[in-house]
């Protein structure tokens, strides 16, 4: 009976130190909670300003790991101490700007994918060729001269305007659209009050056969461009208090019958309608010579005016 009582004092204290040993062991683990709810039982071996680095409780002599810091909510250390972990970190700071840079990237690749789409609407819309139908006036002036004396000559204003036909071919440039054409137009030119100049005449119109040349660059809501003009002189008429004196290019000696200049010009897009700003230098003038002889000048003449022109898609 003796025997039996000792050998359950032993087994009773064997339970004690097994259960004092097991609530060691089970308190001596660190627990890392990760913002998912998962719990990672660990040694904690470093925390530092990015990461958290430990072993696994199960496997102390196991690899080494290591979780980010944004990840862990909540560390419950051994010693019953928690530690929770604010997201404010450098880390996360650095992630917000990637984040930041990565939102501002698409933005522009977004912008860039619209701008496409609405050039490649536009190109559809006007066509790889179109007719392009230019309606322009404006004012202009040129001198005229008045004697034999080189330096003695005026400068007479004009008005008029004129419709250029011109055949353009549509060109991408730097993903943007361009175009070049040459055409055919006419352009009617006049002036009122003439007298002063040749003591005659009150009013002259001339009319020109013209050949513009033009290469124009577009923005997504512009356009901007540079002309070539050669205006061949077809007619001329001139009046005096209603009577008809001049009807004919033979009838005025003056006259330049080839005029040659360069513009350039700007302004707006709306669909398939340019509606803009010209200007344009003429290296020659109107009249090369007066009425009291026969010494020309070329002195140049200037020209500003509006144009609206208006596509006609051929293909």
């Amino acid at each position: 009976m003796k025997q039996h009582y000792e050998w359950r004092f032993i087994f009773r204290s064997l339970l004690v130190i097994l259960g004092v040993l097991l609530t060691t062991a089970s308190s001596a683990q660190d627990i890392i909670i990760r913002k998912n709810a998962e719990e990672i039982k660990a040694k904690i071996l470093e925390i530092n300003d990015n990461d958290v680095i430990y072993k696994k409780f199960s496997n102390p002599n196991g690899p080494t790991y290591t979780i980010p810091k944004s990840d862990v909510s909540m560390i419950k250390y051994q010693n019953g101490e928690k530690e929770t972990f604010n997201v404010s970190t450098a880390t996360q700071v650095q992630k917000q700007e990637v984040t930041n840079e990565e939102k501002q990237r698409k933005r522009q690749e977004q912008l860039h994918l619209n701008y496409e789409k609405k050039e490649l609407e536009r190109r559809k819309r006007m066509g790889k060729h179109n007719i392009k139908v230019t309606f322009n006036g404006g004012l202009a002036s040129t001198p005229i001269k008045l004697s034999d004396n080189k330096e003695d000559y005026d400068f007479t204003g004009l008005f008029g305007g004129g419709i250029d036909f011109n055949v353009m071919y549509n060109l991408t440039i730097a993903d943007y659209t361009g175009d070049a054409g040459i055409g055919l137009g006419i352009t009617r030119m006049g002036s009122g009050g003439l007298e002063d100049t040749f003591g005659v005449i009150d009013f002259l119109a001339v009319n020109y056969l013209t050949i513009p040349i033009e290469a124009t660059y577009r923005a997504p809501k512009g356009y901007f461009g540079f002309g070539l003009n050669n205006a061949i002189a077809i007619g001329c008429k001139g009046k005096l208090n209603g009577e008809t004196i001049i009807s004919s290019l033979d009838d005025i000696e003056a006259l330049h019958k080839y005029r040659f200049g360069m513009s350039i010009k700007g302004g707006f897009t709306i669909r398939k309608i340019d509606i803009g700003l010209y200007y344009t230098w003429w290296m020659t003038d109107m009249f090369g010579f007066g009425k009291l002889g026969t010494v020309s000048i070329s002195t140049p003449s200037h020209q500003f005016g509006v144009n609206l022109a208006y596509r006609l898609k051929i293909k």
